[in-house]
């Protein structure tokens, strides 16, 4: 809360109450309070995802297996245009980061991403990111955000503990008939990410993923797991989270960030 009276300090009054909105966007609720509220059932984990189901009904193609988003090629162009499909976000606008004075910016970009910018982001010449939370509510994807506390005493062993956790939430995702993607971050951990076939609400693809996560066994001892978007409703004027997509470079370590295979090994892209 210091560095927000801080940057508070540094703005104009009128500017005070939008830059609590985007302090608050940002940093969001306790995670683990979040998560400590949320009641796990798998019935009711059942009844929402069969509401997803109703609405994805005779989706046809995008039954498709995620295996396919990680050709054995190197065509970016193709990886592009599958990514396209899959990584939905807000269509007026997308996010790249930069690296400045050491530290990871976010920089917001007008427009969707588009199969060009991708292309740049598969070659490391940028890294991309979306804004998931749609300004009516909605969303195409959900992402579980796991890290490993970097302060922990043994932040290997953290990390280590963040990538089983992350598998085996994709073994809880699946058991309730849901694929659930898991990207190496090339941060502090991974991501798993869960997609729509359409739009769905924000409220219900947060709920949905924090009961998976509820229903996860592995010891999240010194891990932070957070949900994004981290709101159900668009926190306007500001855009709301941004969460890089797979396959770019991480602009604080230079590693690239890929998506894993159920044994916890990058898939070839």
């Amino acid at each position: 809360m210091d560095a927000l009276q801080k940057r508070l300090a540094d703005v104009d009054p009128a500017n005070e109450a939008a830059v609590r909105r985007g302090w608050g966007n940002y940093f969001g609720e306790n995670p683990d309070e979040a998560l400590m509220r949320a009641g796990s059932s798998g019935a009711e984990v059942a009844e929402i995802y069969a509401d997803i189901s109703d609405q994805e009904e005779g989706s046809g193609d995008d039954d498709e297996p995620l295996d396919d988003i990680q050709p054995s090629t190197n065509d970016r162009k193709q990886l592009a245009q599958r990514m396209l499909e899959l990584f939905v976000g807000r269509e007026d606008a997308h996010a790249v980061h930069r690296l400045h004075e050491g530290k990871v910016r976010v920089l917001p970009c007008a427009g969707s991403l588009t199969e060009t910018k991708l292309c740049d982001h598969l070659a490391g010449k940028t890294t991309c990111a979306l804004y998931p939370l749609c300004n009516d509510g909605s969303v195409r994807l959900v992402v579980v955000d796991i890290d490993a506390d970097q302060k922990a005493p043994a932040a290997d062993m953290a990390r280590e503990r963040a990538g089983e956790f992350a598998l085996a939430f994709a073994q809880v995702a699946d058991v309730h008939g849901l694929t659930a993607a898991i990207e190496d971050s090339g941060g502090k951990g991974y991501h798993a990410w869960l997609f729509f076939a359409e739009a769905i609400p924000a409220e219900t693809a947060r709920k949905l993923a924090r009961l998976l996560v509820a229903d996860t066994a592995a010891p999240r001892t010194d891990l932070r797991v957070e949900i994004f978007p981290r709101h159900s409703e668009w926190p306007g004027p500001d855009l709301g989270d941004c969460i890089k997509v797979p396959f770019g470079v991480h602009m604080g370590t230079g590693r690239r960030t890929l998506l894993l295979d159920e044994e916890g090994e990058p898939m070839q892209i």
